[in-house]
């Protein structure tokens, strides 16, 4: 999860630019991309207030903004990794490959290139299913 496609500045890269652009730089396999925009348009979290008292992601929710949702960049980092490739497909778009470029301010701007191991993804699936089937895992149903 960092960045945003294709450019932008995004936390998880300006926090550390000189870092974030040696991994990405350096990295020796495929790399996809969860985006800041993309993060944003599914919110999620404010079904766990009916979650049970001992669950530690519901007191999360309630301590960071009392279950106002929150933008699911993580989560949507994690769906797209424990996918197999058929559900992938059927969920996310997957860019051409390219090279995510980071500069020393933290931005990021994606360049097409068929010899690039990077990749970003974007929705093909409805964001309400989405956030629906995100919201339904995080309350472990």
């Amino acid at each position: 999860m960092g960045g945003d496609y294709p450019k932008g500045r995004e936390w998880n890269f300006f926090q550390d630019a000189r870092s974030a652009k040696y991994v990405i730089d350096n990295w020796p396999t495929r790399v996809v991309f969860v985006g800041y925009s993309l993060g944003l348009q599914v919110l999620t979290g404010q079904p766990l207030k009916g979650a049970s008292e001992s669950s530690p992601v519901k007191l999360a929710y309630m301590y960071h903004n009392e279950f106002a949702g929150r933008p699911s960049w993580d989560q949507l980092a994690v769906l797209y990794a424990g996918l197999d490739d058929r559900g992938r497909v059927q969920v996310f778009k997957i860019s051409d490959s390219g090279i995510n470029s980071i500069s020393e301010n933290g931005t990021n701007r994606w360049q097409q290139n068929k010899a690039g191991n990077h990749y970003f993804i974007s929705l093909r699936q409805d964001r309400k299913v989405l956030t629906d089937t995100i919201n339904e895992m995080m309350l472990n149903r």
